[in-house]
């Protein structure tokens, strides 16, 4: 589940259904609604939301399990994969640091598919496109990282990761 900044608080089933309450009523986008033919084919695979977060602008980003991401920003939906700068297209996880930047922890143990890889999607720069960064052994993980479990930013803004290799911290 998230909380937007409007109130409404979104949550994703198994079942493929994106919901959000506003306080008094569920608002439920069923695969039949009104949403992209990716998206929808997304969901009717199995394909189903793992992650709901918002950024600094209110848009809701919904990471799958492996159709990348969607961003949402109250009336279109974007598709983000790989080919605009994703590190994967299994998104397991997010988590928003206070600078406002979006970490999204990618493969899936459990399925066996281990990336070991972590998305950051910088703010909005002033030419409005995003700017990622890709964390792998190469420039930040431990050697021999193949999954990363969660990310959590202290007090003094120093970002910490679990991962298959023990606790890595970043500055």
């Amino acid at each position: 589940p998230s909380a937007a900044p409007d109130g409404r608080v979104w949550i994703a089933s198994q079942a493929g259904d994106l919901g959000a309450y506003d306080g008094s009523t569920w608002h439920v986008l069923k695969p039949d609604s009104n949403l992209p033919d990716d998206l929808k084919a997304a969901i009717q695979s199995l394909k189903v939301v793992r992650t709901i977060i918002h950024d600094r602008q209110g848009n809701l980003w919904f990471g799958t399990a492996g159709a990348g991401l969607w961003r949402y920003d109250g009336r279109n939906w974007i598709h983000v994969t790989t080919a605009d700068g994703l590190a994967g297209n299994l998104v397991r996880d997010s988590y928003r640091d206070r600078e406002g930047q979006l970490w999204f922890i990618l493969g899936d143990p459990f399925r066996r598919i281990w990336s070991g890889d972590l998305s950051r999607l910088d703010p909005l720069r002033g030419s409005g496109r995003e700017a990622w960064t890709t964390y792998d052994e190469t420039n930040g993980l431990p050697v021999g990282a193949r999954y990363v479990g969660s990310v959590l930013q202290d007090r003094q803004g120093t970002i910490w990761l679990s991962t298959n290799r023990g606790v890595t911290r970043f500055d």
